[in-house]
């Protein structure tokens, strides 16, 4: 795989790694869907230039923007609020090990819906990824990580994780016509209406008192998770293979791992080494298998049919 892809989707990753320690510092102060709605704001006023560009350019058909809209709800605010909701109902390790049925949903709907192939590596790049990412946050089901969580916000965040798979799986079609920023542009913008909702509907719910601390976390999810994050995993997909991206999903429990080791001084275990080693040999046996897909700007010929109708959205 060429580096470029490599480096953004890294980053991307490290970024979404963090974001685990960054919402639970900002839910210190802030309920969890007038979170969502705050960070995504920031990120709608970030992503402007771009949005004005995709409007005034006119290159997004009707159809694109069936598409744009099934991105903007079901792959970026149904997920984010069910995340969100679901961690703080239930804790941010399971959130970390529940978010690995993110990219095994990928790997087999890149499969169903986009005819991409599932060779012996990537398969067995997934499994050492979801093994490294289960012995971390699970820590070998040792007493420590025994409590009893939430069953709904578990369901919460399994199924966030089932629908941040669609954001690739329904998004990948339209790189092929739309630029990455702007595709991330209007479907952030188009996200904070039903997040919005939520938030209005919300409203009237018991909340902690956001302070200075609270505001700056807030701040830095919408920025650089939001914003920066959308921005990179697009750009990384416009050039390959969905599926192939799943395995770097599996870099956000290692990072989370380390962020608590930095920040809340959590203790490194004989788990988190192992799980750490597995999680880098499938990064690094995904990369070798990743076949870079060259860019398709909305000029370029229309996509393949079997892409084109597999997701009729």
């Amino acid at each position: 795989m060429r580096a470029r892809p490599l480096i953004l989707l890294i980053a991307c990753n490290a970024l979404g790694g963090f974001s685990y320690c960054a919402s639970a510092w900002a839910m210190r102060g802030f309920a969890p869907v007038p979170l969502v709605f705050w960070r995504t704001l920031v990120a709608v006023v970030l992503f402007a230039p771009w949005t004005v560009r995709a409007l005034r350019s006119g290159g997004i058909s009707a159809g694109d923007w069936m598409r744009v809209a099934a991105v903007a709800v079901f792959g970026y605010a149904a997920p984010l609020l069910m995340g969100t909701i679901g961690q703080s109902a239930s804790s941010a390790t399971n959130a970390v090990l529940l978010n690995a049925v993110e990219p095994l949903s990928l790997v087999l709907m890149s499969a169903a819906f986009l005819g991409e192939r599932l060779g012996a590596r990537r398969i067995a790049s997934i499994a050492a990824g979801f093994i490294g990412a289960a012995a971390i946050v699970s820590q070998g089901f040792s007493s420590q990580t025994a409590a009893s969580p939430s069953v709904r916000g578990d369901m919460l965040l399994a199924l966030g994780g089932f629908c941040w798979a669609l954001h690739s799986v329904i998004g990948k079609d339209l790189l092929r016509r739309i630029g990455a920023m702007e595709l991330s542009a209007v479907t952030i913008t188009l996200s904070l209406l039903p997040i919005a909702a939520a938030a209005f509907a919300a409203r009237g719910a018991a909340a902690p008192e956001a302070g200075p601390a609270s505001w700056l976390w807030m701040a830095f999810l919408g920025v650089a998770v939001t914003f920066l994050s959308t921005a990179l995993w697009n750009l990384g997909l416009q050039e390959v293979d969905a599926s192939a991206l799943a395995n770097i999903i599996f870099l956000q429990p290692l990072v989370g791992v380390l962020a608590g080791v930095v920040f809340l001084h959590d203790r490194v275990t004989a788990w988190t080494g192992v799980g750490g080693a597995l999680i880098l040999a499938g990064v690094f046996a995904a990369s070798r298998d990743m076949r870079a897909e060259p860019a398709h700007p909305a000029s370029d010929a229309a996509p393949p049919a079997a892409a084109e109708t597999a997701f009729p959205v």
